[in-house]
């Protein structure tokens, strides 16, 4: 597995954020529109869409390992989307995302416990003082009070957020040995026939509206899944945990220009502690001269760069 010292995988990742966000806001109106299955398997159905001629340009010998492993993803992936999209058709789209603030957390342990990674002590102050942003946030959400119907919501962001984190370190372990349009192509294929059934049972007839949307969620989720699977197989999942944070950002702005929602004090104030968590730790280290020279060596054939 690569460990790229530079800023290319956390600006793949900042981009696959804002892209993802933007998918996220898409979904919102889409739920409105549609029923939840139905519309998170247009999504998939026009991501694969995009997809396929991408992996054909230069297509990818797909060996029972890979198929094996992408397939089982896209099942984890179909779980996920559910969650998190069925979360933000029945709660506000900045409360889900503070929510789903808890994935740093879960990407940090099952990249420990799965690809043995270290947790290095700037990322995990990073994470602990980007959690109290969450909890600024959602203290001002409390404060207004929420519906009890409302609490499966909150129970679908979390399952969401842990789905996030399984999926990120599984592309992470698979990178060592797949291309990032391989990855995200077969996860969304997969996600897509698993959810057709379920979709095909809820079925209405979509309007010019719900089909423009699709195409545009399907766009920002195949680019932002691509920038995510492309930085998360270059560095530690731990160092990128954290720039998860910043998509509240986005949110509050989309929620504010799409749906007029305002932001409280509180979320304000949570959104300046994300930030200053993202820089501490982001914020690069000392790299002795020798490390410098090793990192500016000609790649090897195990250090390759993925597509």
């Amino acid at each position: 597995m690569r460990n790229e010292a530079g800023y290319a995988p956390i600006a793949l990742v900042v981009l696959a954020v804002a892209l993802l966000s933007a998918m996220d806001a898409g979904m919102k109106v889409q739920t409105a529109l549609l029923p939840v299955l139905q519309a998170v398997w247009l999504r998939y159905a026009a991501a694969t869409l995009i997809l396929a001629p991408m992996f054909l340009v230069r297509p990818q010998r797909l060996t029972r390992q890979t198929l094996r492993a992408n397939l089982v993803r896209g099942v984890v992936v179909a779980a996920t989307a559910l969650s998190f999209f069925y979360a933000i058709s029945v709660l506000p789209l900045a409360l889900v995302v503070a929510v789903a603030f808890v994935a740093p957390f879960f990407i940090a342990l099952l990249g420990r416990l799965m690809l043995g990674e270290p947790i290095q002590p700037r990322v995990a102050i990073g994470i602990q003082i980007g959690f109290v942003g969450v909890l600024v946030i959602f203290g001002g959400e409390l404060r207004v009070g929420i519906d009890p119907d409302q609490i499966l919501g909150f129970v679908a962001a979390v399952a969401g957020a842990f789905g996030y984190a399984l999926v990120a370190v599984m592309i992470r372990k698979q990178a060592a040995s797949d291309r990032a349009i391989t990855m995200v192509l077969l996860q969304t294929a997969t996600a897509g026939v698993v959810l057709t059934v379920p979709a095909v049972a809820v079925w209405q007839p979509p309007s010019q509206t719900s089909y423009m949307l699709a195409l545009a969620v399907g766009v920002f989720g195949a680019f932002g899944q691509l920038a995510i699977a492309a930085g998360f197989s270059r560095a530690p999942a731990a160092k990128l945990a954290t720039i998860e944070y910043t998509s509240f950002i986005w949110a509050t702005l989309f929620g504010l220009v799409l749906f007029s929602e305002i932001p409280k004090l509180e979320t304000v104030a949570g959104a300046a502690i994300i930030v200053a968590a993202c820089l501490i730790a982001l914020r690069p280290s000392r790299v002795p001269l020798a490390g410098r020279a090793t990192a500016r060596a000609p790649r090897t054939a195990d250090t390759r760069e993925e597509e």
